[in-house]
């Protein structure tokens, strides 16, 4: 064999062992991965219970949750006419909301949680928790739950032209939800919250949702779809233009008149708008957000852009109005 043919013959046989080598230990790789998947998978079946019956029972005696319900699919199917377009009240974060009616004539709210979401029965009970753990007199509240095959709902209680919208929104209506009253209703919002469990990424949807919601009490505006020197504008834009220019006493509502301290009316709006970040991980925790919300001479971050920061009508936030109990609601938005 001539040399030429034997430094062809052995790069060729170098190739074939290169490459087989790099083959398998993909496919090595590979293999690894779909056993540790499946081995994550039987470790959390193992940690769920089998049916929510045994979490509900469990968590009743732990925590006395003797009020909270666990409701039939067919009733709650029953109750919206098989989640009719009619019966849908909105979009949530957690997923669409319908309105159900039951043969009591009893009206509830139930949020059905998005086909999209993988959570688990353990997850959406920890969901739960933290919900419940929300209930406050300027809240609705949370009643029980729906639990069938993949379909997942929180029912809450219903409540007619009640909701924060009304007042707010409302020229005249406004005037009696002064500042003051205002910041106890955000207060309220996360009042019991049980901190430790808002480290979740998915939690930096609900604090976005927070955020605008928070701009929304503040400025008494719609979160999108008002005027402003003859423009359109959604209300993070607003807010982010009257921030850069240290104009921020411009976007507070003019109802409150002199009933509000400016620094902590400027913290509030801070804080809001650090919850919109266009980064999800540039937003706080809920944990943060109580904290600075609940001290006093916290040196804050300078918020960034928000999302949403440049978009006109042509985007928009998807509102879902839970009603409370005394006259005030806290809506729920469609996160990012």
């Amino acid at each position: 064999m001539v040399p030429g043919q034997k430094q062809d013959r052995a790069f060729f046989i170098i190739l074939i062992v290169y490459s087989s080598a790099v083959l398998c230990t993909r496919l090595f790789f590979w293999l690894l991965s779909v056993w540790m998947k499946e081995k994550r998978r039987k470790m959390n079946s193992m940690e769920e219970p089998e049916n929510m019956d045994e979490v509900l029972r469990l968590w009743r005696i732990k925590d006395n949750n003797s009020e909270f319900s666990l409701y039939d699919f067919s009733q709650i199917v029953d109750a919206t006419n098989n989640f009719s377009p009619k019966s849908k009240l909105g979009e949530g974060g957690f997923g669409p909301v319908y309105k159900g009616v039951f043969p009591d004539g009893q009206e509830l709210a139930i949020k059905r949680l998005s086909a999209r979401s993988r959570q688990g029965l353990t997850e959406f009970k920890n969901e739960i928790q933290v919900i419940a753990k929300l209930q406050h007199r300027n809240l609705v509240r949370l009643l029980g739950c729906c639990i069938h095959e993949e379909e997942k709902m929180l029912i809450y209680e219903y409540l007619t032209n009640k909701s924060l919208d009304h007042h707010i929104f409302d020229p005249i209506r406004r005037e009696s939800l002064k500042w003051k009253m205002r910041s106890k209703i955000v207060e309220g919002y996360f009042h019991q919250m049980p901190l430790k469990q808002q480290q979740a990424d998915s939690w930096a949807h609900y604090v976005f949702s927070f955020g605008v919601l928070l701009l929304e009490i503040i400025s008494g505006k719609r979160s999108s779809g008002f005027q402003y020197n003859g423009e359109f504008y959604n209300l993070l834009e607003y807010a982010w233009q009257m921030w850069e220019g240290r104009r921020w006493n411009e976007f507070i509502d003019p109802s409150f008149g002199d009933e509000y301290e400016p620094e902590e009316l400027m913290k509030y709006l801070a804080v809001a708008l650090m919850c919109v970040q266009e980064k999800t991980i540039d937003r706080p925790t809920m944990c943060d957000v109580v904290a600075i919300l609940s001290s006093d001479g916290i040196t804050l971050p300078e918020p960034k852009q928000p999302a949403y920061c440049y978009a006109k009508l042509d985007v928009s936030v998807n509102v879902t109005v839970l009603s409370s109990r005394n006259n005030v609601t806290i809506t729920t938005i469609n996160g990012r």
